[in-house]
């Protein structure tokens, strides 16, 4: 699977968890004071080009976000995990960060992701559930001390990926060079995109009173032209970051911000975004039941704002069709 893929993917899950919770979400007040800076950034390797969060915590507050949370505590090809471990780790969870490093060249398919789920954990109970886990799968468990944290993975599996813990979280989960990246980090060992850089910036447009459900940023691959195509790539060469926030209302509001180079601005970036908008419109409608036609386009000097608001039956029928259209993006 490509690194873009990827990042499609992941975007689409998570933002149609916050879609499905809210289904059922009550109202809530806005916060009122000053952007505060997401302590979770001070976990994402420097040069990460995708960043996610999410708001387990209150997603889980929803009925719906209680019933999710239930589906999805069963592992692939594991099954239900409190059998396996004899308690359910998933409930520990307050919130978790996705990062996604921009491909070297030459390596755009090596679909590096690094997770970091936050929580009040026991790292002897984790290790002792993820050990289980494996063995449960046929594999053997091999534990590591690591600076701060012990890490456990599959000695007759490399490719599965390891899980790093210490008490009172993070719990950390990736694979690779990236993952080593994650727990430098996470231990001050290596440089974060903290709370002064791109995507910190990106967050602070997009959701400036930090009460996004879930909250998405992406900027392109220096080494690379953004989504360069042959009938448009001049036009999105403008393009110089992406952010996207989902909230949690009676309705369900979306903005996506798209940031322009001051130098080229946005009037030519804009219209590749109007004319992306008009040849997907039937295409998504029939797929998902969106209709990109109520999609509102503000443009601006060095930004373009797209909104969508959704009632909760709408967004219903978006999330039926999302499960079912979901799997053909990886196709």
């Amino acid at each position: 699977m490509s690194t873009r893929t990827v990042h499609l993917l992941l975007l689409v899950a998570l933002s149609g968890i916050a879609l499905a919770v809210a289904l059922v979400s009550p109202p809530y007040e806005r916060h009122t004071e000053g952007h505060q800076p997401d302590p979770a950034l001070a976990y994402v390797p420097a040069g990460a080009q995708v960043v996610i969060t999410v708001d387990v915590a209150r997603l889980r507050e929803t009925t719906l976000g209680s019933v999710l949370a239930v589906r999805g505590r069963e592992l692939p090809q594991v099954g239900k995990i409190e059998p396996i471990c004899g308690f359910d780790p998933t409930e520990r969870i307050d919130s978790l960060l996705v990062s996604v490093p921009s491909a070297a060249d030459g390596d755009s398919d090596s679909g590096e992701v690094g997770i970091v789920v936050f929580g009040d954990f026991s790292a002897s109970r984790i290790v002792s559930c993820a050990g289980a886990v494996i063995g449960h799968r046929g594999g053997e468990s091999a534990v590591t001390r690591i600076g701060t944290f012990t890490t456990v993975r599959d000695r007759r599996d490399a490719a599965s990926g390891e899980v790093a813990i210490r008490d009172g979280g993070p719990a950390i989960l990736g694979g690779g060079s990236y993952f080593r990246d994650l727990l430098d980090v996470a231990d001050a060992r290596g440089k974060s995109v903290a709370s002064t850089g791109v995507h910190a910036a990106l967050r602070h447009a997009v959701d400036p009173t930090s009460d996004g459900a879930v909250v998405t940023t992406w900027i392109p691959n220096p080494r690379r032209p953004a989504l360069a195509d042959e009938s448009g790539g001049q036009r999105w060469a403008a393009l110089r970051g992406l952010a996207l926030r989902v909230d949690v209302q009676p309705e369900i509001d979306l903005e996506l911000l798209l940031v322009c180079s001051p130098e080229m601005g946005c009037k030519d970036l804009a219209e590749a975004v109007r004319r992306t908008k008009r040849s997907l419109t039937s295409e998504l409608r029939a797929a998902t039941g969106l209709d990109l036609e109520r999609v509102d386009i503000d443009e601006k000097l060095d930004r373009i704002e797209l909104t969508l608001r959704l009632s909760p039956s709408e967004a219903q029928v978006l999330i039926d069709r999302l499960i079912r259209f979901g799997p053909s993006l990886a196709r």
